[in-house]
Formats: C-alpha cells, structure tokens, sequence
C-alpha cells in the first residue's frame, strides 16, 4: 500500500525532473531571449501548416502521450520497462503542458508582475514579501548508466558494440565509467545514444540532470554535517 508520505516521494521526484528538464531544455528552445522560438518555427514547417504555437505545442506533446500508452498496454502482455524511462516519458509529457501553459499566458497577453506573479491576482501562492519555496527535491535518481545497461541488454548490445558505433565518443574507459555513474553523459554522446539506442536525446540528458543534482546536494549536506560537527567539538 502507498501512504501519503510514499506518495509525497513519489511527487516530488517526479516534479524535480521535470523541473530539471525544463531547465536543461529551455536554451534549446530559445533563441534571441524567445523561449518559444522552435515553437513558432515549428508551427510554421508544420504538416497542419499555419497552426498555431499552442497547437504546435500541443502536437509535439502528442507523441508522449502515445509512448505512455503503448507502454500502459505493454503491461498487459507482461512486458516492463524501466522506472527510468517512465521517468522521462512522463516527464516529458508533463513539461510540455508547462509549456503550453506558457505559450498560452503569451499568446493570450496575461501581465507577469514581479516574484513570477500576475498582476491580475491569478496566483496568489506567492507575494513579494514572501520568497516562493526552494522546489522539492528528489532522492530517487537513478545513475543513467544503470538505464543505459537495462537498454542495451534489451536491445543485446554488448558494450564493445556499442563502443565500436559511437567511437570516439565513448572510448573503453568512458562507458565504464557512464555505467558506475563516473562520468557525465554529453550532450553529443546523448545524440549519439539517441541515434544508435532509439532513446531520445532530451531522456539521456534529463537523467542525468537529475542524478547530478542529487549528488550535488548530497554532497552539501555532508559539507554542512562536517561543519556542524567541527564546530561541536570547538
């Protein structure tokens, strides 16, 4: 059974990511200060041509969707995948209807005050006076080399394959140390993952935004533990 604490875990995980991945996407998205820029562009090359930048939006958020479906199905046939790639699956979805919400409050003209509030009173969690909280953070990051095993085994890729089709970017000494979580996955390595593995870029980048905030902040609290404890013992 969850409890409300499981479930509050759960949540926060889950928005830590997709908070992370927004932020991990937004200068890909943006050019000249517009964030909305690859939307505009897309709704112009679109195969509904002349739709608009929510509508674009809105399609792109689509194919998300059906992943997530397909995999529901898959359950149904006994066939599991990894809680990382639900991860990024629904973090994907999610941060596309961010997105649109975002491109709706342009599109739509609504006043942005200060402290990220609306001068119209829309959002009233947060005033001037008082800080907006530090968003939740997550401790179910999972190192995206353990990821990056699971889908080569599915995929019967042996690491030496896989050595041999993405060289250089990923010499011998690399993907051991992208499996023990080592070494950090670039964005070219990810677009090379994306290519070979079939796992979209913005997956391998997202996991592993998420697995070095982790290990960010866990290295803080044992920063701020040895301090506290240095000045206990003086």
């Amino acid at each position: 059974m969850m409890t409300h604490d499981d479930f509050d875990r759960v949540f926060e995980a889950l928005l830590s990511h997709v908070r992370n991945l927004l932020l991990t996407k937004s200068d890909e998205y943006s050019r000249d200060g517009d964030k909305n820029h690859n939307f505009k562009d897309h709704s112009a090359i679109s195969v509904h041509r002349g739709c608009t930048q929510l509508e674009s939006a809105h399609e792109l958020r689509n194919k998300h969707t059906v992943s997530i479906r397909d995999m529901i199905r898959d359950l149904r046939i006994d066939k599991h995948h990894p809680i990382a790639l639900w991860l990024a699956k629904y973090g994907d979805e999610i941060a596309y209807r961010f997105l649109e919400f975002g491109i709706l409050h342009e599109e739509e003209g609504w006043p942005v005050g200060e402290e990220g509030t609306t001068t119209t009173g829309v959002y009233n969690t947060t005033t001037a006076s008082s800080p907006s909280p530090a968003p939740p953070h997550s401790n179910l990051a999972i190192p995206p080399g353990e990821y990056l095993r699971e889908v080569m085994d599915d995929q019967e890729w042996t690491p030496g394959g896989l050595r041999a089709r993405l060289s250089p970017l990923l010499p011998r000494e690399t993907i051991n140390d992208v499996f023990a979580g080592r070494a950090a996955i670039t964005t070219e390595l990810a677009h090379g993952l994306e290519e070979v593995l079939n796992v979209p870029c913005n997956v391998w980048l997202g996991l592993e935004a998420t697995y070095r905030t982790v290990l960010a902040r866990e290295h803080e609290k044992e920063h701020a533990a040895k301090g506290g404890r240095q000045c206990a013992s003086t």
